[in-house]
């Protein structure tokens, strides 16, 4: 019965482990939940949308989105992970000025080609509400809080060279009374803070609380709750076994115990007394003899020691567990 309650609590342990494991792959969503008054800091990555202009140093506050056919050919290569190397990501940016229907600018490769001929589908619209409409609606606060390009400066065109993406983050805030589900739309255009500079679409990649309390990403979310379970039933477990294992023990070992310890004391207390009354009774060296009858004495003594045997029987049998 021991055994069975151990293994009982390491299964526990091992089933809550193992789901937290679990949770810690889970992919993020791009789906965040606001509570009024709550902040939280978006990382988003963009590419170049006006070529023939510099890479901007800085960008503003997302102000709309791009064409339906660049929202497209972004997921796509998003999806295929193209964004992921800068080689590759090149090849995007050259499929974005091809969607925009730029003038003069490379045609890329083959992954720049693929980018354009399966820009064709749009991407699956996540629940909840567009951060461009929270904006509108003033039921957000957004800031750009920091922007840098990716990479390093690659050959534009023969005679310039220049970044062609980037990321940044953006601090939003719900300045509303209710709760907000958000997402940030694939394709979202982060104007330039000069004209002489790219207009940036853009793509989500993660969002983090901060400040006040933010829906966290599912990862997140599913490891602290198990590792929570994981702290709460391990000892609340282990300590009911420890309370149901030490009392069964405790009364095995006493019901063992006492009958020995009472045998073994009676059997002692008679054999004692026995030799102590028959020393008695004897010559011992050094002693006169005694006087009197022998017979009397000996009848005494048979007695006393069947009184004896009798008292120990007693103690014997009131020491006895009930079965």
């Amino acid at each position: 019965m021991r055994l069975m309650k151990y293994f009982v609590v390491a299964f526990a342990i091992a089933l809550v482990g193992g789901r937290a494991a679990f949770a810690q792959t889970t992919p993020i969503n791009q789906v965040f939940t606001l509570q009024p008054g709550a902040q939280t800091v978006i990382t988003f990555e963009g590419f170049c949308t006006e070529f023939g202009k510099t890479f901007p140093t800085s960008v503003e506050a997302p102000n709309g989105a791009a064409p339906a056919n660049v929202v497209a050919g972004l997921s796509y290569a998003q999806g295929k992970g193209y964004t992921t190397t800068e080689q590759q990501a090149l090849e995007v940016q050259y499929a974005i000025w091809q969607l925009l229907g730029t003038q003069g600018a490379p045609t890329g490769g083959a992954i720049a080609q693929e980018v354009v001929t399966n820009a064709k589908t749009a991407p699956t619209t996540p629940q909840g509400t567009s951060l461009l409409n929270a904006v509108q609606a003033n039921q957000v606060r957004v800031t750009v809080s920091s922007w840098q390009p990716l990479g390093s400066k690659v050959a534009i065109t023969a005679s310039a060279s220049d970044y062609f993406y980037g990321r940044g983050t953006l601090t939003v805030e719900n300045t509303s009374q209710q709760a907000l589900t958000l997402y940030m739309p694939i394709g979202t255009i982060f104007p330039a803070s000069d004209n002489a500079s790219q207009d940036m679409t853009a793509y989500f990649v993660s969002a983090q609380a901060s400040g006040s309390t933010a829906t966290q990403p599912a990862a997140t979310t599913a490891a602290t709750v198990a590792a929570t379970t994981a702290a709460t039933v391990a000892p609340t477990t282990a300590a009911t076994t420890a309370a149901t294992v030490a009392p069964t023990t405790a009364a095995t070992t006493a019901a063992t115990v006492a009958p020995t310890t009472a045998a073994t004391t009676a059997a002692t207390t008679v054999a004692t007394t026995a030799a102590t009354t028959t020393s008695a009774a004897g010559q011992a060296p050094n002693q006169l003899p005694t006087t009197g009858d022998d017979g009397g004495n000996s009848w005494a003594l048979l007695l006393g020691a069947f009184a004896l045997a009798f008292v120990a029987g007693g103690l014997l049998l009131r020491a006895r567990p009930n079965r």
